[in-house]
């Protein structure tokens, strides 16, 4: 019976580390691939913002249907700290979103959490305008159905997994091109 015990023990023992170096790999994994969805995102926003930014450069007269062009993800325009431009209506960021002149930033409201690039461009008249990009990362609805709910970017993040989104420094940390830390995830390894 002492034996019979002794061997259960050690079989929960191992199982449970096991569990634990496999579920830290695939963590590991999954962090890589989060790291090249956001890599990518950010590479489009900067493909997206130099079409913006072409059309600023060239053109005197700045209007809302020569700027409304078919991007990945929303973007807004400021002159002089008034907005003259947004590509959509669906998320209306606070102003405070557009006062820091971080290249990146983790932008987070009570709806959701966005990955904002900023980039500043001069217009054919030498006018100054500040252009921001916001990809989504997490997006909550107060609606929870079969049609509408809260979600991750499955484009960046596995649906499958519990993830926390956060701003910080840390091991599971995500990078900027510039090797700068964007925003941390950490996986709920509770299970």
């Amino acid at each position: 019976l002492f034996l019979a015990i002794v061997f259960f023990l050690l079989a929960t023992i191992i199982r449970h580390y096991s569990d634990r170096v496999i579920n830290k790999f695939n963590y590991e994994q999954e962090l890589k691939k989060i790291q090249k969805q956001t890599d990518l995102a950010i590479n489009e926003a900067e493909k997206d913002s130099k079409l913006i930014s072409d059309i600023i450069a060239q053109n005197e007269a700045l209007t809302f249907s020569l700027l409304l062009k078919e991007t990945h993800y929303p973007y807004y325009i400021f002159n002089e700290g008034k907005l003259i431009f947004w590509s959509t209506s669906q998320y209306v960021p606070d102003r405070g979103f557009f006062t820091d002149s971080s290249k990146y930033s983790l932008i987070e409201d009570r709806q959701s959490k966005y990955l904002r690039y900023y980039k500043q461009v001069r217009s054919f008249n030498k006018k100054s305008y500040n252009l921001y990009f916001f990809i989504p990362l997490y997006t909550k609805s107060s609606i929870q159905n079969e049609y509408v709910s809260s979600n991750f970017n499955n484009r960046i993040f596995n649906s499958k997994l519990e993830t926390t989104i956060s701003r910080g420094f840390t091991a599971q940390s995500i990078l900027s091109p510039e090797k700068k830390p964007l925003y941390t995830v950490d996986f709920n390894t509770s299970n």
